[in-house]
């Protein structure tokens, strides 16, 4: 299966100075767009789903909350950073998060996720 994510990304420097990172899933094929994991509690972004992630988190804040789970997905994250060398590379980290995401996500379908016939023979 074919999987696709396409981002944007907007970094910005606010008053502070604080260095801004913001990311949006504008795409999405094979895959939910919601690929950023929250923690629940103090609804602050997390990291970039794993395949795992995606399988069990829910979509919303309200969902996590009457799950209860730890964590929850949405389709955008803004991270702010005081250090620009910081903001810089999380802002490449993520993109490479999402990359290795989408890979990793086409190979579980792809060789994980299906079904056969078997059989085994023992003996002579």
């Amino acid at each position: 299966m074919s999987v696709k994510i396409e981002i944007h990304q907007t970094r910005t420097v606010q008053a502070g100075p604080l260095y801004r990172t913001y990311t949006k899933v504008i795409h999405t094929v094979g895959i939910d767009q919601n690929i950023f994991v929250f923690n629940t509690e103090t609804q602050e972004f997390s990291h970039v789903a794993t395949t795992w992630d995606m399988e069990n988190f829910p979509t919303s804040h309200t969902e996590a909350e009457a799950l209860p789970t730890d964590y929850y997905r949405q389709s955008e994250c803004t991270k702010d950073y005081t250090e620009e060398s910081v903001a810089s590379a999380f802002a490449t980290y993520t993109r490479g998060r999402i990359e290795f995401l989408a890979r990793q996500y086409a190979g579980m379908q792809e060789d994980f996720i299906g079904e056969g016939d078997y059989e085994y023979v023992g003996g002579s």
